[in-house]
């Protein structure tokens, strides 16, 4: 049976190396999208997968210059995998409140769709990140590849949409099972 649970977080990650459009490294120097980290003007956003579960979120919210996430691109059969959205730069309305949406699918190793999850609210009606600031969205998923389930590499896509702006960032990573 496949575990995708919805874990419902709110964390604010301090990072110290956003300006005022697109990604720059701790030197200020500008980097270039990839396919799980994208950006458009301000808006900004990376996908995360860690097999860290919650060590990976223990230093939120406490005076740092930054947090680090690796990205997990492998994770042994029965243990759980944590995927999650950080972003900044939102359209904020009348209220300074942004209004983000997500949708994530999972692609199995044999091209199956092994969860698309509806979409969902993301960041919705909370204040737009301080500058300087990556908000980890609300909504992160967790994912179990169980016993009956193929090993191999899956593929997740997610969308993030500002209901505000109307801009819309498509990131893509992937994992691998193994036994």
């Amino acid at each position: 049976m496949k575990t995708v649970t919805n874990l419902f977080l709110i964390f604010i990650l301090l990072v110290s190396p956003l300006a005022n459009a697109g990604w720059v490294n701790t030197d200020g120097v500008d980097v270039a999208d990839t396919d799980d980290m994208k950006s458009s003007g301000d808006f900004i956003s990376r996908l995360i997968i860690t097999d860290q579960g919650d060590d990976a979120f223990k230093e939120l919210g406490t005076p740092a210059r930054g947090v680090a996430f690796q990205n997990s691109d492998t994770i042994k059969r029965n243990s759980p995998l944590t995927v999650a959205i950080a972003f900044a730069g939102c359209k904020a309305n009348a209220k300074g409140n942004c209004y983000l949406l997500m949708q994530v699918t999972i692609t199995q190793p044999d091209g199956e769709i092994y969860a698309k999850l509806p979409v969902t609210e993301m960041w919705f009606g909370k204040p737009v990140p301080e500058q300087g600031r990556l908000e980890v969205g609300s909504n992160v998923i967790q994912v179990v590849v169980e016993n009956e389930e193929p090993i191999g590499k899956y593929r997740i896509d997610a969308k993030v949409m500002d209901k505000m702006s109307g801009q819309k960032l498509l990131l893509n990573s992937s994992f691998t099972a193994i036994e």
